[in-house]
Formats: C-alpha cells, structure tokens, sequence
C-alpha cells in the first residue's frame, strides 16, 4: 500500500462524514425528539492554542458529534472500544464548549441506522493530552 492510497482514503471518508453530516444530525434529533443548533468554532478559554467545532449544539449540557460510517461497512458501530480514537476528539470540543458531555453518533447513511454512545468530559485526559501535544510542539522532550 502506497503512502497515497491512506491519504486517499482518509480524504473520501472526510467528504462523506461532511456529505452525510446534516442527515446524521436530522436522525438524532427526529430519533431523541430533541433540537440542535449549528456551531462554529470555539477556541480553548485555558489555552487559545486548542479549539475545536463540535458538529451541533444539543440542550444544555451536551454537544453532538457524527461519525459518518466509511462506505462498504455494514452499519453504525456497535462500541466505541472499535474505533477508541473517536473518543478523543469529543473530548477536545468538551473542554472548548465547556459541555461536560457529549452524544457521539456513528451514522450509516446507506441503512439510515445510527448508534449512540455517552461520552462524559475527562479533564485528567485532556490535561495529559495536552502536556503530550505541547511538548511535541515545543520540541520538549
């Protein structure tokens, strides 16, 4: 596999995740029987190197973010122990919104099925996340 069939890939799934974004958010809110409201971009209030753009806006106290499934897999995931990346981006929006939880939806638009998982905000992650990302960044080892 070639460096640029990952990057490919990546870009098609990001498209689609951004195709699909405002059916997903539709789905969650016909299926919750609860509104959101669009967001833009919200910067760290503790460090205004960090932001972050949750999908929408929920009922205080959560944000919503959709993980659009890629295409060819057979619906939305069953766990996030599958994909336990997704857990860390709701976790950055967290701490810029100030939302102490978050509703991820994994999203299949071709079944129109979707799962949602909980996530509660971890500030000792993020703190650690944080340490880690600037000290890369600061070329500190």
């Amino acid at each position: 596999m070639e460096e640029s069939d990952v990057l490919n890939t990546n870009f098609e799934n990001f498209k689609r995740g951004h195709k699909f974004e405002k059916e997903a958010i539709s789905a969650f809110c016909h299926l919750s029987n609860s509104e959101t409201e669009t967001c833009g971009f919200f910067e760290d209030p503790s460090d205004s190197n960090y932001g972050a753009s949750p999908d929408a806006l929920g009922a205080s106290p959560f944000i919503l973010e959709v993980k659009t499934r890629p295409a060819k897999t057979e619906g939305p995931l069953s766990s996030l122990k599958l994909m336990p990346s997704y857990y860390i981006q709701p976790q950055l929006e967290m701490v810029c919104t100030g939302a102490p939880y978050c509703i991820l939806e994994s999203y299949h638009p071709e079944t129109q099925q979707t799962s949602f998982f909980l996530v509660k905000r971890d500030n000792v992650l993020m703190s650690v996340i944080k340490d880690i990302t600037n000290s890369v960044l600061n070329d500190k080892p």
